[in-house]
């Protein structure tokens, strides 16, 4: 099934970005885009319709008529949910602190922080990470949320981005995640203010103990068919301006459990008039860890959750390997066991 093929199908009308563009060509690209419009208003200024006034909804001639404007030095607000997983989130701000704070990248850390039921005295563990952090980084800017209720993704994030100005570069982002300094250029450059939201393919581990019989990549950025593969239906990781958020309808608030909130947002933004941008950012790794479907969600989150589980373990020449090694397996082959059928 070609889902975006679908997509455009079903929405014709909007602009579905699907191509990867290294920043080089993205910077031509807008260039271009600018320099058109100068001309166009130029050579025809009497086609210039008034703006709309409906204040819930920002037309087209306005997205247009407005300037693009591309910082490089923006400051991105991270926006990251947490409910236990100490070590995970120990290893998410030792990568913070060497790609922000040590290079004095202008960054926010916006933590929704929920109470794990399974260890409620991990709090206390988070705060001490903290509150190192902010004694050691004059320059560490750090927001601690702290929701009542049971963890929920969608609401997590919903919260945190509420508390981001409006105009503020939003990215929300798992601990499970590895970031390089190119990837903060990327989100820069791939988000625009009431045109474009950046919803980045990243790269996804296979686990470890299977391709290098450890518990723990060598190296998260290591990019091969072996080591990962790469989540073209993933949708959890986006940068975007707050005001865009609550312009497309921000998460669904309703949605409880693994998953669907990501999809759901994504599915916002394509039937919204702003573009859709998706790359592959080699920049952007998805740290293996174990995957656990509840047995009490919803039969097409379920569904998504076991999906993602199967996507996790092995990749195809590995697990090829593993079987032409397996004497097992070759006998099974070598017998005649479909004669008759």
């Amino acid at each position: 099934m070609d889902y975006y093929a679908d997509l455009e199908k079903e929405y014709p009308e909007n602009k579905l970005v699907l191509k990867q563009i290294d920043i080089q060509q993205e910077q031509e690209a807008r260039k271009e885009y600018q320099e058109h419009k100068l001309e166009e208003k130029q050579e025809y200024p009497e086609h210039k319709e008034e703006k709309k006034e409906d204040d819930n909804h920002i037309g087209d001639d306005e997205y247009d008529d407005e300037p693009l404007h591309f910082t490089a030095n923006e400051e991105i607000y991270f926006v990251v949910p947490l409910s236990g997983r100490n070590r995970v989130f120990e290893r998410f701000l030792k990568n913070y602190e060497t790609v922000c704070l040590v290079t004095n990248e202008p960054v926010h850390l916006v933590l929704i922080l929920y109470t794990d039921p399974k260890d409620p005295q991990s709090k206390s563990f988070v705060f001490d990470l903290v509150q190192t952090m902010k004694d050691k980084y004059t320059n560490f800017k750090v927001k601690v949320i702290e929701p009542e209720g049971a963890f929920s993704r969608g609401v997590a994030l919903e919260r945190g981005a509420s508390d981001c100005p409006d105009d503020a570069l939003l990215f929300l982002v798992d601990v499970d995640m590895s970031f390089t300094t190119e990837s903060l250029e990327r989100i820069r450059l791939s988000t625009i203010k009431h045109k474009q939201i950046y919803f980045p393919i990243v790269f996804s581990e296979f686990d470890p103990s299977s391709v290098y019989r450890k518990s723990e990549s060598p190296d998260h950025f290591l990019i091969s068919e072996s080591s990962g593969y790469w989540r073209f239906f993933g949708y959890g990781i986006v940068s975007l301006y707050r005001c865009d958020l609550k312009f497309i309808g921000g998460y669904d608030t309703s949605i409880t459990g693994w998953g669907k909130e990501d999809v759901d947002l994504f599915d916002k933004a394509v039937k919204s008039n702003l573009t859709v941008f998706r790359s592959a950012d080699p920049g952007l790794t998805h740290v293996f860890h174990k995957v656990e479907c509840d047995n009490g969600l919803e039969l097409k989150q379920r569904e998504m959750c076991l999906n993602s589980k199967a996507n996790t373990y092995v990749g195809q020449r590995v697990l090829a390997q593993f079987l032409n090694n397996d004497n097992d397996f070759k006998e099974f082959l070598a017998k005649p066991h479909l004669e008759g059928r």
